[in-house]
């Protein structure tokens, strides 16, 4: 089973082009650019979810069009496993394939 310690890692080891989206929305600035070094701390928190693997505050710098500054950010992520929907089926409604499908819709 995949830890959080691991999840943490691997989002600290994102190339910026993956982690710039996330910023750039956290921040309202579709031009910000993330600084190198951020990083991920666990969060405790509780999911119904059984597919949750845990939670992470991500945060760093990034400098923005807004005058050309440094400014901090943060966002909050949840870590599923999306093989737990063989388990139960696509269709169970607590699947975090189920969850993904929704985030990924805009909806």
């Amino acid at each position: 089973m995949t830890k959080l310690a691991d999840i943490n890692r691997s989002i600290e080891q994102m190339p910026t082009s993956e982690i710039a989206p996330i910023v750039q929305s956290a921040l309202g600035d579709a031009s910000a650019s993330p600084v190198t070094g951020w990083t991920a701390s666990p969060m405790r928190a509780e999911s119904i979810g059984q597919g949750t693997l845990g939670f992470a505050q991500v945060s760093g710098m990034a400098t923005t069009s807004f005058g050309k500054k440094l400014v901090g950010w943060s966002s909050v992520v949840k870590a599923v496993n999306p093989a737990d929907a063989s388990l139960r089926g696509e269709d169970s409604f607590d699947t975090s394939e189920r969850e993904i499908g929704f985030y990924r819709s805009g909806f």
